[in-house]
C-alpha cells in the first residue's frame, strides 16, 4: 500500500524528509563520526504516544492531521494495521515491560494493580541492560502508588515528571496524584536524581526531546536503548478540567515563534511528529540512522472514543510503526498480527539476547520479519483489561463484551464494514469462530471479580462491559 506523504510543516520535518529521493528511497550522507562498518547491536528507540488510537493517523486513513515524520517512517518501514495495546494505561505499560498478560502480572487497569514487577529479573530494562545497552527513560513513568524511579526498572538514566522541592510552577492538580505536577508548560521534571530549573515558557516535550538528543550524543559510540513515553496528546487536568494543552507555535523554519496553538487532538499529535522528527534528525546529524531501530506505538484508543471501551477493538487498536534504514526490511503497511506482549521479546532478539525459560514470556518475537528473516506469524493476538477480554484473528474479532464481528479485511473499528455474527445471522461461522478462539480464553482466563480489590471497579467500570 502506498502512503501519501504530507507536506513538511517545520525545519526539523523538511532535514528529515530531505533525504528522499524521486524513487522514495532514503538518501543517507556519511558524517564524520559515522563508523566504517555496521554494528552488530542496533540501537532501539521506543516511543509511546498517550491516548491515541490507531485511526487517527493518515497511514490508517485519517483525515485533517498532518503527521510526515510516521507517513515517511511507515513507508520506509513496517506499519503494522493490527495492533493491540490494552484499553488503559498501566495496563498497557506492566504489559510492554513484562511481556505479560494481566492474568500473569495481576495489572488489569488502573484501578486493579498488580504487585510491584520491578524486582522481576526478565523485564524490558533489566533485559535490555543485560544484552549490554544503557538504558534511558524519558517523559511519562505512570506506575501509581509509587514514587517515579526507573532505575529499579532496568534503566541507567532517566528524566521524568516529578515533584521536587525546587520547583515552583502550579499544581494541574492539588490532591497527591500523578496529576500535582505540570507535565506541559513550566513543568516538574527530575533528571537522574537532580530537579531540573523550568519556567512558564518552557514546554516539557521539548525539553525531553533535548535530553534525549543529549543522550544519543553522550553515548553515540554503545548500544543505547530509550524508552519514551511521550505525554502528549494525553489531555492536562488543569482547572480541574480535561483539556488539550496548547502547543508551541512554530514558523516557516522550524523556531518558536513565542505563541501558542490552541490545545487540540490535531495539534498535540503533529508537535509530537514535529519532536519525533527532531530526535530523527538528531540521529542522521550523530551517523547514527542506519545503526537504530525507532519503534513508535500508543499506549490505548483516543479519549473518550477508545480509551475505557470495552466494545469492538476500539480500545486496544493503536498505531504501531518500525522504522530502520538498513536493518529493517522495508514493507509498508502489513497484516501481521502483533500485540504488546511481543514488545519485550522482538526488542531482546534485535539486541542479540535471549529471555530465559523461567521467564514465561506470554509474547511473540516479530523481530525476524523486521529483518526480512523466516518468520512464523502468530494465528491471534489477545488482549485482558479488567474482566474483558478480546481475541483476535486476521478476519474475526471477539470483543469484550462477547461479541463476535467479521471484520472483512477492513482495520478501521469505527467502519461499517464490521458486522456482527449472531445465532439468528450466521450460527455454523459463529460456532467454527468460537471454537478457535476458546483456546485463547482458556489460556489466559478471566479474573476473580468478588474479591475486595475489585470494589472500585465493580463500581466505575462493570456497566460498560455489559451488552
Amino acid at each position: 500500500m502506498e502512503i501519501s506523504l504530507n507536506t513538511a510543516q517545520t525545519m526539523d520535518r523538511r532535514r528529515f524528509l530531505a533525504g528522499l529521493g524521486a524513487s522514495g528511497s532514503t538518501l543517507l550522507l556519511p558524517h564524520a563520526g559515522a563508523q566504517a562498518s555496521r554494528r552488530e547491536k542496533p540501537n532501539i528507540i521506543f516511543i509511546m504516544a498517550d491516548d491515541v488510537s490507531a485511526k487517527e493517523y493518515s497511514i490508517h486513513g485519517g483525515k485533517g492531521i498532518q503527521t510526515p515524520v510516521l507517513d515517511k517512517m511507515a513507508r520506509e518501514g513496517v506499519a503494522f494495521t493490527t495492533a493491540w495495546a490494552v484499553p488503559q494505561c498501566m495496563p498497557t505499560r506492566a504489559l510492554l515491560h513484562t511481556g505479560n498478560y494481566a492474568c500473569n502480572t495481576g495489572w488489569y487497569g488502573n484501578a486493579v494493580q498488580g504487585a510491584d514487577f520491578s524486582e522481576r529479573d526478565s523485564i524490558m530494562g533489566k533485559m535490555m541492560q543485560r544484552c549490554g545497552y544503557t538504558t534511558a527513560w524519558f517523559e511519562k513513568f505512570h506506575f501509581l502508588g509509587r514514587q517515579p524511579d526507573p532505575r529499579p526498572f532496568g534503566f541507567d538514566e532517566y528524566a521524568v515528571a516529578m515533584p521536587w522541592q525546587g520547583h515552583n510552577g502550579p499544581p494541574q492538580d492539588r490532591r497527591e496524584s500523578m496529576y500535582q505536577i505540570q507535565w506541559f508548560w513550566h513543568p516538574g521534571i527530575v533528571r537522574n536524581g537532580t530537579g531540573i530549573p523550568a519556567k512558564p515558557a518552557d514546554f516539557g516535550p521539548d525539553l525531553h526531546a533535548d535530553m534525549i538528543i543529549d543522550f544519543m550524543k553522550r553515548h553515540r559510540d554503545e548500544p543505547f536503548f530509550v524508552y519514551w513515553p511521550t505525554f502528549l496528546p494525553h489531555m492536562d487536568f488543569n482547572d480541574k478540567r480535561w483539556s488539550y494543552t496548547d502547543v508551541p507555535e512554530l514558523d516557516a523554519a522550524g523556531s518558536k515563534t513565542g505563541r501558542k496553538i490552541r490545545g487540540s487532538l490535531k495539534s498535540t499529535l503533529e508537535y509530537l511528529d514535529h519532536l519525533v522528527g527532531r530526535v530523527l534528525d538528531g540521529l542522521g546529524k550523530l551517523g547514527l540512522a542506519e545503526e537504530t531501530i525507532v519503534i513508535f506505538a500508543g499506549d490505548n484508543g483516543t479519549a473518550p472514543y477508545g480509551k475505557n471501551r470495552f466494545e469492538d477493538e476500539r480500545g486496544p487498536h493503536v498505531p504501531f510503526v518500525v522504522w530502520g534504514p538498513g536493518r529493517v526490511k522495508s514493507r509498508g503497511m502489513s497484516d501481521v498480527l502483533v500485540d504488546f506482549s511481543d514488545v519485550m521479546p522482538t526488542l531482546v532478539d534485535l539486541a542479540g539476547g535471549d529471555i530465559p525459560a523461567r521467564a514465561r514470556v506470554d509474547g511473540h518475537s516479530f523481530a525476524p520479519y523486521l529483518l526480512g528473516q523466516p518468520f512464523e506469524e502468530r494465528e491471534t493476538i489477545f488482549c485482558q483489561f479488567y474482566d474483558g477480554r478480546w481475541v483476535r484473528d486476521k478476519r474475526y474479532l471477539l470483543d469484550a463484551r462477547g461479541v463476535v464481528w467479521d471484520c472483512g479485511k477492513e482495520r478501521n473499528e469505527s467502519s461499517k464494514a464490521y458486522k456482527k455474527l449472531t445465532q439468528e445471522s450466521d450460527p455454523q461461522r459463529l460456532s467454527e469462530v468460537m471454537n478457535r478462539f476458546r483456546g485463547v480464553l482458556e489460556r489466559y482466563p478471566a479474573p476473580d471479580t468478588s474479591r475486595p480489590e475489585w470494589r472500585r471497579y465493580r463500581k466505575r467500570h462493570r456497566p460498560a462491559l455489559l451488552p
